[in-house]
């Protein structure tokens, strides 16, 4: 009971409702602190209360947007601590370390390729601790156990990962049928095909970050994979003429062991300033080594003239490719801020192999040595202005490809110039809902594996060969989307159209003996639409469904092509 006195006038006061998840031009941001059950919740559980962002109930990993392509930051820079590969480890997060949670829903800088961005920002140290997980995967075909163990010692974080897997035997029998038109001479092709493999392969991995002090952190990934398949294959193909009489009958049985080791390693250091805790350097350099050990045997029965022929190939394929990059991120203040990124990568492909038909003795079969370097520099800026966001970006890259793809041939040299333009406008329309509109012109150049003109005629009945004389495929992106959260009930629509007047795409053609081809080419113009809706509905922790779709519309158009008949 307060008794107040006659007479006395009271102060005004006024009392302002904050809202726990509020919108900002191109973020949400959850403040945990006015959360009076976060305390009591795990790390999980509060960001399963950001909307946009579910759990998946039998593995606990999140998706932001419907997908996973994305990235979580702790006080604005990379942790592993929280990680995309690595979510369980935060049952070691209590809530009441945490402040603020920020969903970026349009990334810029140098997480440009990803669709979200989680940044949460703690009041307090991470507390030490381990960590251990182990999933099996298994039925009756193949068994992959994971088991995985992550802790963290005072400034240092680490991650140890081990997958083995290993798959059993399956068999897989199908049958086609191919109708081959070449002028007047018309094939009819029926093969059945019965295909079978044993394979396994082993997985580590080891991930750590070690905090120098609050401005400076280093962190060390690799991962080193084996893996090794047997691969059969039996097939029986009738080749007829227009009056379905046999002109040819093969049997093939090919035997396939393929061998491949893959190293990889990353290096990164982010420095952050103390007069601005967005304002961020970052320089990364990682390395990886691939090598392929593959031996091909045949067999080869023709039923027509009674011959027999065997052969046996042998390949070797090794990559090594080094990456370096710098980025540099300054916000001038609330409203205005820039970004410059470069990188450059090389990369080296040499291959070996030899093969022997019948009784004959090896011969060298189409060696290959590949080089690569790829300059770019990127520039944004960003201009925010209460409920409207601006994004002009522009991106430069030169990419140089030589090529000798055996030792008697001449060096060949393919160099790509490319000037990538982007931009994106977001706008606010109240505290719920906001639009965003983008437009950019990427290019897609082609790598070794679309300009290789090796002919891979294992299969006789159908060649592959890649086509050096390849364009950059350059295209329009545009795109608009539309989000809204409420307490209940969340809508994330998209619509996308891209279309390219020069657009890379394989397609099929009949050499002059009969035989499917296939190789890539600019063939004209492509035309892709889609559509992407994610709907949600939650009622506190009795109700969480969420559905999500995509359709696609894709047409492919050309006017004049070497091949008409494809």
């Amino acid at each position: 009971i307060f008794q107040l006195q006659a007479g006395i006038q009271l102060e005004e006061a006024v009392v302002k409702g904050y809202p726990m998840i509020r919108m900002e031009v191109d973020r949400l941001i959850y403040d945990v602190e006015q959360d009076t059950t976060a305390y009591r919740s795990k790390a999980l559980d509060i960001l399963g209360k950001l909307p946009f962002v579910t759990i998946d109930p039998k593995s606990k990993n999140l998706q932001v947007m419907g997908g996973g392509n994305y990235a979580i930051t702790v006080n604005g820079r990379k942790s592993l601590f929280l990680s995309e590969a690595n979510q369980y480890v935060a049952q070691l997060l209590q809530a009441d370390k945490m402040k603020t949670i920020e969903l970026v829903m349009t990334p810029t800088g140098r997480y440009a390729d990803k669709t979200a961005v989680i940044n949460i920002v703690t009041s307090g140290s991470l507390p030490d601790g381990i960590v251990g997980n182990l999933l099996v995967d298994a039925n009756h075909e193949y068994i992959r156990p994971d088991l995985a163990a992550t802790s963290k010692i005072k400034k240092l974080i680490y991650q140890i990962e081990y997958i083995p897997e290993y798959q059993y035997y399956h068999k897989l029998n199908s049958q086609s049928l191919t109708l081959n038109h070449l002028g007047s001479i018309r094939h009819r092709t029926e093969t059945a095909e019965t295909e079978w493999s044993r394979d396994h392969r082993q997985d580590i991995s080891l991930r750590a970050s070690y905090d120098l002090n609050e401005r400076n952190l280093l962190t060390l990934s690799g991962n080193y994979t084996f893996y090794k398949e047997k691969a059969y294959a039996d097939e029986h193909s009738r080749i007829a003429d227009i009056a379905d009489q046999t002109i040819k009958e093969l049997d093939a049985e090919n035997r396939d062991i393929l061998k491949n080791n893959a190293f990889k390693a990353s290096l990164n250091y982010q420095k952050t300033f103390s007069d601005q805790s967005d304002r961020m350097l970052t320089a990364t350099y990682s390395v990886e080594h691939n090598t392929d050990h593959d031996t091909y045997r045949q067999n080869l029965f023709n039923g027509a003239d009674s011959t027999d022929s065997k052969a046996i190939s042998t390949n070797r394929l090794r990559l090594t490719e080094h990456t370096l990059g710098v980025d540099y991120s300054h916000p001038f203040n609330k409203q205005h801020s820039y970004f410059v990124t470069g990188k450059t990568v090389f990369r080296h492909y040499s291959s070996d192999g030899t093969s022997q038909n019948g009784n004959t003795a090896p011969s060298a079969n189409e060696d290959l040595t590949y080089n690569q370097q790829v300059y770019s520099l990127t520039a944004s800026y960003t201009w925010r202005h209460k409920k409207f966001m601006l994004m002009p970006q522009i991106s430069f890259e030169v990419t140089n490809n030589n090529m000798q793809f055996t030792e008697t041939t001449d060096w060949q040299n393919k160099c790509f110039f490319d000037v990538i333009p982007q931009l994106l406008f977001i706008y606010q329309m109240g505290v719920k809902s906001s639009w965003t509109l983008s437009y950019s012109k990427p290019a897609f150049r082609p790598d070794i594996y679309y300009l290789n003109p090796f002919v891979n005629d294992s299969d006789p009945t159908h060649i592959i060969v890649g086509n050096p004389r390849l364009k950059p495929e350059k295209k329009h992106v545009f795109n608009i989307a539309y989000r809204f959260f409420a307490p209940k009930f969340e809508i994330n629509a998209s619509a996308n159209y891209a279309y390219s007047s020069n657009a890379i795409y394989p397609y099929d053609y009949v050499n002059e003996d009969g035989i499917r081809t296939t190789t890539y080419g600019n063939i004209g113009r492509s035309d892709i639409v889609a559509l992407n809706l994610g709907l949600r509905y939650r009622n506190l922790n009795k109700i969480n469904a969420w559905l999500n779709g995509t359709t696609t519309y894709s047409h492919y158009s050309y006017s004049e092509n070497d091949y008409p008949l494809w």
